[in-house]
């Protein structure tokens, strides 16, 4: 029946997301009719030993209760994933683990204790939210929930409607948040200064207390004096059926003094091309505001965490030192496409 059918849907792909180990999904414990599979290629011998290789490494994390070979071997098997595109091929992997999120599913007393070993690891319980009943705002992480009490700071520690997410403290000190950084005095005065926790992310908030996040305090940048979140371009270029994995940060310009430059990872079965580097100047343009334009794209590597976040810290610096140096062979200007204006 229709409720039957509803309630398979939901349940038949627990999802999980590393990049936020602090909150911990409450996936149904129940089971349920698999889903039709959808006809699919076979795998190859190579992509299939590949996936064997990686989820064993994973597995192996996993039964060890080894936190940093499971948050390294979760980076690699999400990776391989996303990039072979493995939900796909649902009926060509034997064991039904075709994707990180199966394996995570059939996995799950031993994930949720890893989980929660590194929930404990973190600065502060959930700030901000969407509390049930409460209307929902696209793009918005919600409001301040109960406990906290949150301004946006600017450069000068003042109250601003776009700024640094900080939490307030002394009297108002939420019980949630951590007392200090172990052996690191220093580091806990820096972030704990001015009555104020800062959180290291920027945000900004609306009228009606609704709070958007714009990106990381120290990712945030200038492009013709505009403030420029990589998160927001980053979104809008993933939305790209050819894009898997997208960073952004400046690039020094002699006219903008920076302008923001793409760092791009293709889908399986994409080859980097000036064809594609084109499309997707021309799908990013139809979405973007002018001054938010990317400006330049390179089809490259990206350089990850353990925990596979991007450290776009590395990929500035490496800008920065190249200055206005000839660019890759896989790099292209969007002034190389000045069809792209008409």
């Amino acid at each position: 029946d229709l409720l039957d059918s509803a309630r398979t849907r939901v349940f038949e792909e627990p999802s999980f997301d590393d990049s936020d180990l602090d909150d911990l999904v409450d996936v149904p414990l129940v089971s349920v009719r698999p889903a039709p599979a959808p006809a699919a290629e076979p795998m190859p011998l190579e992509m299939r030993n590949d996936l064997e290789r990686v989820y064993g490494a994973w597995r192996r994390a996993v039964l060890a209760k080894d936190l940093r070979g499971w948050v390294q071997a979760t980076s690699r098997y999400r990776q391989f994933d996303m990039r072979n595109q493995i939900v796909s091929r649902r009926d060509s992997y034997p064991s039904g683990l075709f994707s990180f999120q199966n394996a995570e599913a059939a996995n799950l007393p031993e994930i949720l204790a890893l989980k929660a070993v590194r929930a404990l690891k973190t600065e502060t319980t959930a700030q901000i939210g969407n509390t049930p009943d409460q209307p929902l705002k696209p793009g918005s992480m919600g409001r301040p929930l109960p406990g906290y009490k949150i301004a946006l700071l600017d450069a000068d520690s003042k109250p601003s409607v776009e700024g640094e997410v900080s939490l307030v403290i002394g009297e108002h000190r939420p019980v949630g948040l951590m007392v200090g950084y172990s052996g690191d005095p220093a580091k806990t005065a820096e972030v704990m200064r001015d009555g104020h926790y800062r959180t290291g992310d920027v945000a900004s908030i609306d009228e009606d207390g609704y709070i958007t996040y714009v990106g990381r305090a120290d990712d945030v940048f200038k492009a013709s004096d505009y403030r420029i979140s990589p998160f927001e371009l980053e979104s809008v270029l993933i939305e790209h059926p050819a894009v898997a994995e997208a960073a952004v940060v400046p690039s020094p310009d002699p006219l903008r003094l920076a302008v923001p430059k793409a760092f791009v990872i293709l889908v399986a079965g994409q080859e980097p091309s000036r064809e594609l580097a084109k499309d997707i100047f021309a799908f990013t343009r139809e979405r973007l505001a002018p001054y938010k334009r990317i400006r330049r794209l390179s089809f490259a590597d990206l350089p990850k965490t353990i925990s596979g976040k991007i450290r776009r810290v590395e990929l500035r610096k490496a800008e920065e030192a190249r200055g206005e140096a000839a660019r890759g062979e896989l790099e292209f200007f969007e002034e190389d496409f000045p069809e792209l204006k008409g």
